[in-house]
């Protein structure tokens, strides 16, 4: 799995170590080394998490139906009644961010 890092932590432990850098050669790398930290690519959450939407499926009766999100499949049971307080931004078990929808 990726590991995802706070660049700007890492920057701050280089400046402090930059501090304690004895030559030329030791600043040197630690300048270079910020600079590749600096430059890297980032990446938006929703790459990270997904971006889905909930599809409704499976009507149970006239009160119960399942919602299922399209990204990890998984299925959540809801009565007719508490659809607008369940209809979430994001999925409680992958933490995909849902599109709007008309499915749902």
């Amino acid at each position: 799995m990726p590991r995802y890092i706070d660049a700007d932590v890492i920057l701050t432990k280089f400046d402090k170590t930059l501090q304690l850098a004895g030559n030329d050669g030791a600043i040197a790398a630690l300048k270079f080394c910020k600079e590749i930290v600096r430059k890297a690519p980032t990446i938006s959450p929703d790459e990270v998490r997904g971006v889905g939407r909930w599809v409704r499926i499976n009507v149970m009766s006239d009160e119960w139906f399942k919602l299922k999100c399209s990204c990890c499949q998984k299925e959540f049971e809801i009565m007719e009644g508490e659809l607008e307080d369940y209809i979430l931004n994001y999925c409680p078990n992958c933490g995909a961010k849902m599109e709007v929808s008309e499915d749902a």
